[in-house]
């Protein structure tokens, strides 16, 4: 028996800002592979707007009672991370649910 959720939320967030990584419409190519393997899914957009991304992520993820975070992630030189911090960082400190992370 598979188990399977009961939704499946993509976030993106602040797409806007950044059109050239994300397309004309973020988030469609996941939501039709998962859709085809019988995933019910829906696409939001946000935006963090003055708060940081890590915060946007998680009170997106709590608004919608979220059992599990799953984030793609990259790296950025060292450098950059201390001087700024980085969403992984901040994401696995602030989490207060399950994350599943992907690089």
């Amino acid at each position: 028996m598979k188990a399977a959720a009961s939704r499946v939320t993509i976030l993106t967030a602040d797409s806007d800002r950044h059109p050239d990584h994300f397309g004309p419409e973020p988030g469609v190519n996941l939501l039709e592979y998962l859709s085809r393997h019988g995933a019910h899914v829906d696409i939001a957009n946000t935006s963090s707007g003055r708060v940081p991304i890590a915060e946007a992520i998680l009170g997106e993820a709590a608004a919608r009672k979220a059992d599990l975070v799953i984030v793609g992630v990259y790296s950025r030189p060292r450098t950059t991370k201390i001087l700024f911090g980085g969403v992984t960082r901040s994401l696995l400190s602030g989490a207060h649910l399950p994350l599943l992370i992907s690089r």
